[in-house]
């Protein structure tokens, strides 16, 4: 998963075909990489209206990160600072998908936060530091996929170098 704090994002370009695709993402500088093994980390969205009649999707990510060393936490501590994020999350299928941007918020309105964390220390059999990290997205529409077409990165590698720097 990669996170940047929505202030340093400079242009987000959404695709006009209601496909909810992201073309292409300016960050001012690089997105903060959270690691964690395959399939240890869960995205849920749940799109319900509000008292107004308005869609709500929130989006909860919970990722268990083995061996949170003093990167990771340097990392994530930088994170916890942030008011509001952006989010690219790295899925087991291989899409990318945007966190915390949408067509009528923006940028800046949707809020996608940290939500905080749990660390245990000398866990099971690999032993280390192992934390479970968590955030929340309250945005009006569905994640989009970033496709990277806009960016010249159509591969996973290059989306990763992209967002990684």
């Amino acid at each position: 998963m990669y996170i940047a704090d929505a202030a340093d994002i400079t242009a987000v370009t959404l695709a006009a075909t209601g496909d909810f695709v992201c073309t292409s993402i300016a960050p001012s500088g690089q997105f903060e990489e959270i690691e964690f093994k395959s399939q240890q980390c869960q995205i849920s969205e749940t799109m319900e209206k509000n008292e107004f009649g308005n869609s709500m999707n929130t989006i909860e990510i919970e990722a268990d990160v083995t061996k949170f060393d003093k990167t990771q936490r340097r990392a994530f501590d930088e994170i916890n600072k942030k008011c509001n994020l952006v989010g690219v999350a790295y899925l087991y299928d291989g899409r990318f998908m945007l966190i915390g941007v949408d067509n009528n918020l923006g940028v800046d309105g949707v809020k996608f936060e940290s939500t905080g964390f749990e660390q245990t220390h000398e866990r099971g059999i690999e032993g280390g530091n192992y934390a479970i990290l968590r955030f929340q997205a309250m945005q009006t529409e569905p994640m989009y996929e970033y496709d990277g077409s806009g960016d010249s990165a159509t591969t996973a590698a290059q989306k990763v170098t992209w967002l990684a720097g």
